[in-house]
């Protein structure tokens, strides 16, 4: 806690305080448990500072990979300091920091989902390493305002492509060729639930997804003579 004198992380099943309108009344993904800005009755929100909540170390290689995440943030008045911060680390729990999402304006009591792609982190300058952390810090900074937070479902994806991919080449149906076939694999798996294999041959902007961004690396291989 930095500062803080209230609101210190606590994981447990939320305790849905019918006294206190602030917390959620359940997890966010279902498991029934979640971590929470102090999880108890009462005033429990966090107050005059900050409190950080740190990872395990996790590895983001091989890239590409996605940290994904559910959050919960609940201000009652928007000032600047107060939110939600969420810091990547390259060397575990020892840092640098580097700030990669701040959410600064109130959540209502709904979970949120995001998630943060290695290709997002490489352009700001962040190492993927084999020893990543996560730290996600709620602030309540003067004038005092009730901040309350959360965070679950945390996990770490990476693409396992089906061989014999190296890479996007556009050959979605995987028969050795690049042509209109394609472009109707392409158009039924990002409509659809794409499989590794179609990802890892469709995915020109490395997002781990198949959507109209990767349409122009498409276009551009099915033109090569």
């Amino acid at each position: 806690m930095a500062g803080a004198t209230a609101g210190a992380w606590q994981r447990g099943v939320p305790v849905n305080d019918p006294d206190w309108a602030y917390d959620p009344a359940t997890d966010g993904d279902g498991s029934g448990q979640c971590w929470l800005t102090e999880n108890t009755l009462g005033n429990t929100d966090v107050d005059g500072g900050s409190v950080s909540l740190v990872s395990a170390p996790f590895s983001l290689l091989p890239a590409p990979s996605r940290l994904s995440y559910l959050y919960f943030l609940k201000l009652t008045t928007v000032s600047p300091g107060d939110g939600l911060f969420v810091e990547i680390s390259s060397n575990g729990g020892a840092g640098p920091w580097t700030l990669v999402r701040s959410y600064v304006a109130d959540g209502g009591l709904s979970w949120h989902a995001d998630q943060i792609e290695s290709s997002e982190l490489t352009t700001l300058g962040v190492t993927l390493t084999a020893n990543m952390a996560a730290r996600f810090t709620a602030a309540d900074i003067n004038p005092g305002a009730i901040v309350e937070a959360g965070l679950d479902g945390f996990a770490i994806r990476r693409l396992d492509c089906d061989a014999p991919c190296s890479g996007a080449d556009g050959d979605l149906n995987n028969d050795g060729t690049v042509n209109a076939r394609d472009i109707t694999a392409f158009t039924a798996a990002a409509i659809g639930t794409p499989t590794a294999g179609e990802i890892c041959h469709g995915d020109f902007n490395v997002d781990l997804t198949l959507d109209s961004a990767d349409v122009p690396g498409l276009v551009a291989v099915l033109l090569v003579p």
